[in-house]
């Protein structure tokens, strides 16, 4: 862990890194008072910081959620309580269940905040999570469509999609699929457009909608585990503006539909990503 230290407060060139520069995480399992709080100080103590910028309760489960008043509440409410000692700055949680995602976000930390600025005192419940980490790629969409997003997106909480190349599957291609596969970059951008214009038309007419604010585009962020450089700067290049992907037959369709085709193959039985399948098909397990 002493290299976790070295990172967050000197560069490559050894030159001090400004801790405003930099966002931390860290987070755990262990839903008791006593362990979060023993991996809070850890965390500080490994990164030789005041404070982590976001705490994740990780890999929220399903035997977990449903009580408003269980362990796991009472957890996020402890993590809430160092975000106003000014230890932690956001609150987060992982699930891998959609229907967990769905429920995480109706969760309220019993806070308002004001709606608009008419002074007409209309305000409504802050979101107990500051942050949701959730599944999300081309073949792994429908349930966080049908579930998790919508919620997110009406809550106003930013999601940070994992596994977003389907644990680097995607990339290898389908054998009923006559083209050619995605890269990587258009793996993380297709989670990135997780909620445009193409995706909610083709999703119904509950699915959330995009607005000039942002509103219905939870998805902010997207993880990537890459394996050396070259593979990370391949994987950044799909934020830049200049990036331009191999082409491919999409007629006169835009390329997102082309790709949510490709992720609506039968990918499951080939190799078992999905925990929870009943969830694919719109289905809450709560």
């Amino acid at each position: 862990m002493r290299g976790i230290r070295e990172l967050a407060n000197k560069d490559s060139g050894n030159n001090p890194i400004r801790r405003e520069d930099l966002f931390l995480a860290s987070g755990g399992t262990d839903r008791s008072q006593k362990g979060m709080e023993q991996r809070l100080r850890d965390a500080l103590a490994y990164s030789g910081g005041d404070y982590l910028d976001l705490f994740v309760l990780e890999y929220v489960c399903p035997e977990e959620a449903g009580d408003d008043s269980g362990d796991l509440v009472k957890a996020l409410e402890l993590a809430r309580s160092w975000v106003r000692d000014g230890s932690v700055r956001y609150v987060g949680a992982s699930t891998h269940s959609h229907s967990v995602g769905a429920w995480l976000g109706s969760l309220d930390r019993g806070e308002e905040r004001d709606n608009d600025n008419d002074n007409d005192g209309a305000s409504s419940p802050l979101p107990l999570l500051d942050a949701m980490m959730l599944r999300y790629n081309m073949g792994h969409k429908a349930a966080a469509e049908a579930l998790s997003l919508p919620v997110c997106a009406e809550r106003g909480i930013p999601v940070l999609a994992f596994t977003t190349t389907r644990w680097n599957r995607l990339q290898d291609g389908h054998p009923d699929w006559g083209q050619r596969a995605p890269t990587t970059p258009e793996c993380l951008s297709f989670a990135l457009s997780a909620s445009s214009d193409e995706r909610g038309a083709s999703a119904g007419p509950d699915a959330p909608t995009t607005t000039e604010d942002g509103a219905g585009r939870p998805i902010e962020i997207v993880l990537h585990s890459a394996r050396d450089a070259e593979e990370l700067g391949e994987g950044m290049s799909c934020l830049d503006s200049s990036f331009v992907p191999p082409t491919i037959d999409a007629g006169n369709r835009a390329a997102v539909a082309i790709w949510r085709d490709y992720g609506d193959l039968e990918w499951n039985d080939m190799d078992g990503f999905d925990e929870y399948p009943e969830e694919q098909q719109g289905t809450s397990i709560l």
